[in-house]
């Protein structure tokens, strides 16, 4: 069973859904008590990121509640423990008790949606699973509401973080690389693959005169907005067939550098050089 966001859900469907697979709506089910215990998390880690982000007013919602949780790195252990006791039950039960899961696996274990999820998994003593979705999360996004009984992350220097700055014990933890990045060990064409898609998705729906906006619901990258800006890192002039149809008015941007090489100032550069350019879409 796969839970999706509801503006996910038709493109998940169609992408994933058939024989075997049942796509349901996350339903949103967050409330001031989610956004009270992310602020506690948040607090109960001191990094030098967070002490940005503080200063900055980056990613911190409710900045007097992170001056009034000063204590938080005093009771981080706790944090668990409190959340799993105030926390009411959710309506992620049902999906669960229906759907009887083998294991239950976060995508996000710092996203309040997927802290209710593995909490309610745990209460009905479901195994659990969850991603450290990125390598900069165990610094910037606080403590851990929920424990997971695994916990997978990037590599070994993430787990080193966890184990260090969250406590987490060792084995617990799975080192898996970045899933993120698997399709560049075996691509998926993203050509005219995507295009055909869409036609014979369109087909077998018995569209006719199908317009633009109907046909962009069919592609791979909807419900995200055609990119403004496309840069091409490395040196190569060509875009390799990626986003045939919504880069068509992108504004197309070369550089030499490789992306590990590309910097702040490359992008400032090319954000100026955006907007002195005349867009005409098409025209």
């Amino acid at each position: 069973m796969l839970l999706v966001p509801e503006r996910k859900k038709e493109f998940f469907e169609r992408e994933y859904g058939g024989i075997g697979v049942a796509v349901e709506a996350m339903p949103n089910l967050l409330s001031r008590a989610d956004g009270i215990f992310r602020e506690l998390a948040m607090a109960a880690i001191r990094t030098r990121s967070l002490a940005i982000m503080r200063k900055r007013g980056m990613g911190i919602f409710h900045p007097l509640l992170q001056r009034f949780f000063f204590f938080a790195p005093l009771i981080r252990s706790l944090i668990p423990f409190l959340y799993g006791y105030f926390m009411y039950t959710s309506a992620y039960r049902a999906l669960l008790k229906k759907y009887n899961p083998s294991v239950v696996f976060a995508t996000d274990v710092f996203s309040s949606n997927d802290c209710r999820l593995l909490l309610e998994a745990k209460r009905l003593r479901i195994p659990t699973v969850g991603m450290v979705r990125s390598w900069d999360s165990l610094t910037t996004k606080g403590g851990f509401r929920v424990i997971p009984d695994t916990l997978i992350m990037n590599n070994n220097l993430v787990k080193e973080e966890a184990m260090r700055l969250h406590g987490i014990s060792a084995s617990r933890i799975r080192v898996v690389g970045i899933p993120h990045y698997d399709r560049y060990l075996s691509p998926p064409a993203r050509t005219r693959a995507e295009i055909l898609s869409a036609t014979n998705a369109l087909l077998k729906d018995g569209a006719t005169n199908v317009t633009e906006e109907e046909f962009s619901k069919k592609l791979w990258s909807y419900p995200m907005p055609d990119p403004d800006i496309l840069i091409r890192t490395g040196g190569d002039q060509r875009l390799s067939g990626f986003l045939p149809w919504q880069s068509v008015y992108s504004e197309l941007f070369f550089v030499d550098a490789w992306w590990p090489d590309f910097l702040e100032e490359d992008f400032k550069h090319i954000i100026s050089e955006f907007n002195v350019r005349e867009r005409r879409m098409g025209r």
